[in-house]
């Protein structure tokens, strides 16, 4: 038998046994249905203190994690502005270093007046 004979067999409707309706009934009329509200909220002022508690340090912690991730991205930003801004300013210079180059190559190529009366 496979896993989904076995969920089906173990999950089939069965009819309750007999007298199980009466045995319920008599059992609200003799507590008055005062057990009702434990039975849907079942936890004391102790489990609900703790869970308050569990519930804002959680919150606190999410928070300072989420303020942390922000301050992380915003130092990502000024580091990418950072290297954008010294990029340009190395391609500025790398642009003028070119010119003076490029000037010095024109001056060298030229043939000077004294070389040429010889």
């Amino acid at each position: 038998m496979n896993l989904d004979d076995q969920l089906r067999s173990a999950l089939r409707r069965r009819e309750p046994p007999h007298g199980f309706t009466e045995r319920v009934l008599e059992s609200l009329a003799a507590t008055g249905g005062s057990e009702r509200r434990g039975m849907f909220f079942p936890w004391t002022k102790l489990h609900w203190a703790t869970a308050s508690v569990a519930l804002g340090v959680l919150l606190v912690s999410s928070g300072t994690g989420y303020r942390r991730h922000r301050q992380g991205e915003l130092a990502k930003q000024q580091v990418v502005t950072a290297l954008r801004m010294a990029g340009a300013r190395l391609s500025y210079a790398q642009r003028k270093a070119l010119e003076i180059n490029s000037v010095y190559r024109e001056r060298a190529d030229q043939p000077s007046a004294g070389s040429e009366s010889r």
